[in-house]
């Protein structure tokens, strides 16, 4: 008998441990081939296909030999991040937008950025929307060389909420000077400016890469360089230390707003709901071969590759907390809610005998089945 009873404690034990949900959700998916083209244009309103910019700035140094000084007036300059912690749409800044620091310096950024728009997580964390932009001094001298980590705010947003919401650190701004400045040689500083911008050029498509928006692909044939002037300072030992800043432009788009284009296009009845390309990391974009291309163009025509279907999205924590305590006799209702995303669904209840889902929603499981349709 008490072998019986701890059978029973033990397996009872067991079960509970093991306690859980599995829900295998198919997504509703659908059939598309690439358009011909389509016309996407930068930081359209909602409805309209949209692409942002993304800049990330570097820098590269060389010493060189240095003989005598030169009188020179030369303006800092150096990159910053901007952030958006205002809402979640995107902010242009136009060409010579105005960053003031805190010992009241001014510095301008000489080509337009796009700050994208801020997330708030279900949970109310706000992750900000960023960008890196060269800017440049107001006026030479070496008091407008600043450290990283200032602060920069935008005087143009005075008394606006955006004031606030909307900034800028710096990252390095440096090569402020006025005065007597060592002498380099024109063939080592051409030497030293070529070196440094081939650096910069392999170097920086790979930092916009890892600078990409969750969701988001660059554009093939927008990527853009530009270089900042090369600035000089005292190295000590007769040389001189010479730096190149760079920024790197390239247009990006998020791959369920093609998905979305596409959709309106390819599946007949689609109402607009969100949707995804069932393998998103595949589908490339380009601009059209021949076609030039510049970041002030308000529109670029998008060439699509990779793409064989788009599956409709749905959240998964909000089936989660739906299913959360129900009564399992209720799921096939609780998932028609979630129609037309979710074309079926199975419940996988355990222990076996349980008729109520779990009141935590941690213990249920969601796996995407891809049933190749």
């Amino acid at each position: 008998m008490l072998v019986v009873v701890v059978c029973v404690i033990l397996g009872l034990l067991i079960s509970n441990f093991f306690a859980g949900v599995t829900i295998s959700v198919f997504p509703r998916r659908a059939h598309v081939t690439p358009p011909p083209s389509l016309q996407a244009a930068l930081d359209a309103p909602v409805g309209v296909l949209s692409y942002q910019l993304l800049s990330v700035a570097g820098s590269a140094t060389r010493t060189a030999p240095a003989s005598g000084s030169v009188q020179v007036n030369t303006v800092a300059q150096g990159t910053v991040t901007i952030y958006n912690t205002y809402s979640s749409a995107a902010q242009k800044l136009v060409a010579n937008t105005r960053f003031q620091a805190p010992n009241a310096k001014i510095y301008r950024i000489h080509t337009a950025v796009t700050v994208p728009g801020m997330k708030k997580s279900t949970a109310g964390v706000i992750t900000p929307g960023s960008v890196q932009a060269l800017v440049y001094a107001d006026k030479p001298g070496a008091d407008y060389n600043i450290s990283s980590g200032a602060r920069l705010t935008i005087p143009g947003f005075v008394g606006d909420p955006r004031y606030a919401k909307f900034y800028a650190q710096a990252n390095s701004i440096s090569g402020g000077s006025s005065g007597m400045m060592p002498a380099v040689a024109p063939a080592d500083l051409k030497n030293a400016e070529v070196q440094m911008q081939q650096e910069l050029s392999t170097s920086l498509p790979g930092e916009v890469s890892s600078h990409l928006p969750d969701g988001f692909a660059p554009i093939a044939g927008t990527l853009s360089l530009q270089y900042g002037t090369l600035s000089n300072t005292d190295a000590g030992s007769g040389s001189a230390l010479l730096t190149e800043n760079a920024t790197a432009t390239v247009a990006i788009i998020r791959t369920s707003d093609v998905a979305n284009a596409v959709a309106k296009l390819q599946v007949p009845g689609y109402d607009g709901a969100p949707v995804n390309f069932a393998e998103p990391e595949r589908a490339s974009f380009s601009i059209a071969t021949g076609t030039p291309y510049s970041a002030k163009a308000p529109s670029l025509s998008l060439i699509i590759s990779g793409i064989s279907r788009v599956v409709w999205q749905f959240d998964e924590n909000q089936l989660k907390q739906a299913l959360t305590a129900k009564n399992k006799a209720e799921f096939e209702t609780i998932v028609r809610t979630f129609s037309p995303a979710i074309a079926k669904a199975t419940a996988s209840i355990r222990p076996f005998w349980k008729s109520v889902f779990p009141s935590d929603p941690a213990q249920i499981k969601v796996e995407i089945v891809d049933d190749g349709q």
